[in-house]
């Protein structure tokens, strides 16, 4: 009888040691994503680069992208994605406006 209660208290201090490591593992990824560590950011000098994105819903968007030096109009949907125009003159990112 007494090897039993061992056995299951043993499979309980597992148990238990297990959720901790997992627990801790989930703060620590929630940590670093919200701190914006596990974001790919696209080098400096790469040939696309998202200028602006606007969410018109779940799934569609509207994407202001440079390519080697062009810039496009994009929208995205569940169909895929869809060439809108090309734009003319050099486009500035939103966060670069005067107030």
């Amino acid at each position: 009888m007494g090897t039993s209660l061992d056995i299951g208290l043993q499979i309980v201090k597992t148990a238990g040691s297990l959720a901790l490591i997992l627990g801790v593992l989930l703060v620590c990824f929630y940590g670093f994503r919200r701190a914006g560590l596990l974001t790919h950011r696209a080098a400096s000098n790469a040939w696309i680069q998202v200028i602006a994105q606007h969410p018109l819903g779940m799934k569609h968007s509207l994407l202001l992208v440079k390519v080697q030096g062009q810039t496009f109009f994009l929208g995205t949907s569940p169909q895929g994605l869809h060439f809108l125009a090309v734009i003319a003159g050099e486009a500035e990112s939103p966060a670069a406006d005067p107030p």
